[in-house]
């Protein structure tokens, strides 16, 4: 008894370790997005093209991994969650690789981006799935907490990290720091994490829900994300029309009908050959407590994807900020993020999951709100901006605290909380696509009607300019120097004349950022319809029941 406890206490000593190496891939993963995004100008730069195919590229590992992820779940139930992340980082690795390497634009695009894609939508829910194997208890729930807070600490480090290395040195280097991080993790599990014990039972590859899953997931993106290119209605550069109107809608519609469709496939599969046969098991939708756990794990990616995006965005565009700038700025977002990430599962046992997730919802509104205005009309980024970016960490730390071990806590049939891991990433990947497209598409359409608005309602400005800018379907968001630029060359506007056009243009921009976060506040909001059916135990005592 004595020789148990002692090699219990030993296991506890080392059993972080492990933890650390699956912090790093999460920490991977997130600086290779950030890197993508800090050197969009130098990519483009480098393969002779425009804009539009390096945002192609950002959106190639959302739809690849919001598609694929939920596989991932699956997969690790077959061939062990220690040989599923070596896949998946063996995949990375040379998805990475190529990404440096990339002789042409499509290449990087179509080849080394899906790679990455399809290495993360493999690796992410295995670091989940690892979890559930190798920690149980009070340290389960810690271990989730160090993973949610190495989303915060890396969120706001990589900019700053990878902003240093394209300024100072360059993109392809940014990328080599993600291979090394990817090759020494893929190194440590090889050969120091054991593997899992797997039933002997013959398992099965639930190929038709995959393809459903992953076409109504892409489909459904793919319209999302081109709301302000094809027009959500009324057609702009759309590939093809519906009857005169923009597919964006038809798109939408067919991606979520094959999601339904995915529904009635799984629940008759599961009646056929059982639970463990199909990709996502009906409980997992069904349980109300299931899916509104999940959902939270989309509700971070809100403010980590479609509110950074934004504010990354804003303040490049018109403080001329650098992404060493905007590192720093997202610092503040972290430092409200990462300790209530890491502490809250220790520190609010006596609160339930349930009213820790409304709370963080809440702050989060409030964190918005104050974000849009802490921009002044001026021009100036106020004291109120950076509190703003303070609270949404806040919030979001408190809900990304809850939503791995919630989410676990919830299903009941125990044996299938490590395959919820993929729906978990899938959420994220879906929460982070989604809402960079909807306030993406918000922004822009806010900031053109405005611009339009202020330019056709002053008189002291040409009937030709005015009548150029109502023509305009979009009008473009760029920083000041091309604007005046395009002013003088485009439109041949005096020097007067264009200053007055571009402060309408700022001022239509800090209208747009402010409604913007006040949109996406209410989309936050909206998640407190699926808060209120998480458990309302207290949270020491659902740690107590996993012991």
């Amino acid at each position: 008894m004595s020789e148990s406890k002692n090699n219990n206490l030993q296991l506890e000593k080392i059993s972080l370790l492990p933890a650390i190496f699956l912090c790093i891939i999460q920490l991977g993963t997130i600086t290779d997005n950030t890197a993508l995004l800090n050197a969009s100008s130098a990519i483009a730069s480098t393969f002779h093209t425009d804009i539009s195919q390096i945002q192609i590229a950002n959106i190639m590992y959302p739809l690849m991994a919001g598609g694929i992820m939920v596989a991932g779940g699956f997969l690790g139930k077959i061939i062990g969650w220690k040989r599923l992340v070596q896949i998946g980082l063996l995949v990375l690795v040379i998805g990475e690789i190529l990404v440096v390497i990339s002789p042409t634009i499509t290449i990087f695009v179509y080849v080394a981006r899906v790679l990455v894609g399809i290495g993360a939508s493999l690796a992410i829910p295995a670091i989940l799935g690892l979890i559930t194997v190798l920690y149980k208890n009070k340290q389960q729930a810690v271990v989730f907490g160090l993973i949610a807070a190495t989303i915060a600490f890396a969120s706001a480090i990589a900019p700053v990290i990878t902003g240093y290395i394209i300024v100072y040195l360059s993109w392809e280097i940014a990328f080599v720091l993600v291979i090394l991080l990817f090759a020494i993790s893929f190194f440590y599990i090889s050969f120091f994490i054991r593997k899992d014990n797997l039933p002997n039972t013959k398992k099965s590859f639930d190929f038709m829900g995959l393809l459903l899953l992953f076409f109504g997931l892409c489909i459904t993106i793919m319209g999302l994300s081109n709301i302000v290119k094809w027009g959500l209605i009324t057609p702009r550069k759309a590939p093809f029309t519906i009857f005169s109107y923009s597919p964006v809608l038809l798109f939408v519609i067919v991606g979520i009908a094959l999601l339904v469709l995915l529904f009635y496939w799984e629940r008759s599969l599961e009646k056929r050959k059982g639970v463990d046969k199909v990709l996502i098991p009906v409980e997992f939708i069904t349980n109300r407590q299931t899916l509104s756990a999940v959902s939270m794990n989309a509700f971070i990616y809100l403010s980590l994807g479609g509110g950074i995006f934004m504010i990354f965005i804003f303040l490049q565009l018109f403080f001329n900020a650098t992404a060493i700038t905007t590192g720093y700025v997202m610092m503040v977002f972290a430092v409200g993020m990462v300790p209530f990430s890491i502490f809250t599962p220790q520190l609010a046992g006596n609160f339930s999951p349930r009213l820790i997730c409304i709370s963080g919802i809440l702050i989060s509104f409030l964190g918005c709100i104050a974000v849009g205005y802490g921009i002044s009309a001026t021009g100036g980024v106020e004291i109120l901006f950076y509190i703003g970016m303070f609270v949404l960490g806040i919030g979001s730390g408190l809900v990304a605290s809850q939503s791995s071990f919630i989410t676990a806590a919830s299903i009941k049939d125990k044996k299938l909380a490590s395959q919820s891991s993929g729906l978990q990433g899938a959420m994220r990947n879906i929460g982070q696509a989604a809402s960079i497209a909807i306030i993406s598409a918000v922004y822009i359409s806010i900031f053109t009607y405005s611009v339009k608005n202020d330019i056709n309602g002053t008189k002291t400005l040409s009937s030709n300019l005015r009548q150029k800018v109502k023509q305009m379907e979009v009008i473009p968001v760029s920083d000041k120097k091309t604007v005046l630029k395009i002013l003088k060359t485009k439109y041949s506007l005096p020097v007067k004349e264009g200053k007055e056009v571009f402060n309408m243009y700022w001022k239509s921009s800090v209208d747009a950022f402010r409604y913007s976060c006040l949109i996406l506040g209410i989309i936050m909001l909206l998640f407190i319809l699926f808060a209120k059916d998480i458990t309302s135990e207290k949270l020491k005592v659902l740690q107590q029941a996993k012991e």
